[in-house]
């Protein structure tokens, strides 16, 4: 899968146009005039890439190309990788991962080692694809990071998963993506998360976000009304409110007065509120 050097040049970190500079492997420029201060040209001691003896009519000399380094054997890497087990293939695939993000566009690479990482389904992964999540920015490789984190179906997936979905200048279709990737993991961690994403759907008025976050909520609704009911009672003021805006969606109407009582006793008047409203909503549906 190894390229030619003039088809590795890479777009920015994430090969995504970044800085908009195209970096070149060293010793891949053209050929280039030298001179020197006011002038004056170098000595062939100061620049020993001058070649000697190869003037031109007008006197300049040219510099002899340096001989580029190879590109790495990216498939041979993948392939040893595979091969490894447990922490070690992790950091294998995390180092490779990074390194074909950063400095090669490698977009068919990085999507095997990105289904590699999500395959593990070692919570050390994680950290890699999350990384990988933020830092690139083509839409299809991002969705097969966002699929990735989502086989892994461990806790440590969801923080990422859960700022993709709460960010408002990320595409709502990977948003929306990520939801369902989130409503696959397993714990607690998702239904506080959902109800996260839900608040902020609220708040940034996107009605398609919302739907999807209520859809995942009622979907698994045994799972998630008690995990939501505990958290009314968190020191987070945020999660707080959360939890009783995903109550008052969930459509299960046995949480309503357990809902009154927050109403009317919480010491927190924005709870009360949030608690009165989702008795209403789910009273009047």
């Amino acid at each position: 899968m190894a390229r030619k050097h003039s088809e590795i040049g890479s777009k920015g970190p994430s090969g995504n146009g970044g800085n908009g500079r195209i970096h070149l492997p060293r010793g891949s420029a053209s050929m280039r005039r030298v001179s020197g201060t006011n002038g004056a040209r170098p000595s062939a001691a100061a620049d020993p890439g001058r070649t000697r003896g190869e003037g031109t009519s007008g006197g300049e000399r040219k510099v002899a190309p340096r001989a580029a380094a190879p590109a790495p054997d990216f498939a041979a890497q993948l392939r040893t990788a595979r091969r490894m087990a447990g922490e070690e293939r992790v950091q294998a695939l995390s180092a490779m991962l990074a390194e074909v993000m950063d400095r090669y566009h490698y977009k068919e690479l990085a999507s095997e080692v990105i289904d590699e990482l999500g395959r593990t389904g070692d919570p050390r992964a994680a950290e890699a694809l999350g990384f990988a999540l933020n830092g690139c920015y083509d839409p299809e490789t991002r969705k097969e990071v966002v699929r990735a984190l989502a086989g892994l179906r461990v806790e440590d997936a969801i923080r990422p998963l859960g700022r993709i979905a709460q960010n408002p200048e990320v595409d709502r279709e990977l948003r929306i993506f990520a939801v369902r990737a989130i409503s696959r993991n397993l714990g607690e961690k998702v239904w506080l998360t959902l109800s996260r994403i839900l608040s902020a759907a609220i708040e940034q008025g996107d009605k398609e976000l919302q739907g999807s976050v209520i859809e995942a909520l009622r979907g698994a609704n045994s799972r998630a009304v008690p995990v939501l009911l505990r958290a009314l009672d968190s020191d987070d003021e945020e999660e707080r409110l959360a939890a009783a805006t995903s109550l008052g969606v969930s459509g299960d109407r046995t949480v309503i007065d357990s809902l009154r009582t927050v109403a009317f006793s919480a010491p927190d008047e924005q709870l009360r509120e949030a608690a009165a409203t989702a008795a209403i909503l789910l009273y009047c549906t």
